[in-house]
């Protein structure tokens, strides 16, 4: 998402992403996934991912373009991935 995330803070509005997610699982899935990235201030970004299992929750990088911080609101749960 890296590549995204970086044109959608130079993006004015919301950019979206479409996808294949591919699930090696006993047969071969595969499904659609759309990422939605909104740039709301500085280097903070909305996310919505659509797919099976919705997510929604923000995508923060650093002065360099690489991610900081992710914090996602699943069906499943709250998932964070913060970078020290």
């Amino acid at each position: 998402m890296i590549p995204f995330a970086d044109r959608a803070l130079r993006a004015n509005g919301t950019l979206a992403v479409a996808g294949k997610l591919v699930h090696p699982t006993p047969k071969l899935v595969v499904t659609d996934v759309t990422y939605a990235f909104t740039r709301k201030t500085g280097k903070v970004l909305d996310l919505k991912i659509t797919q099976r299992f919705p997510a929604e929750g923000t995508y923060e990088v650093d002065e360099h373009g690489f991610l900081a911080n992710l914090s996602l609101k699943t069906p499943m749960g709250e998932f964070v991935a913060k970078r020290r």
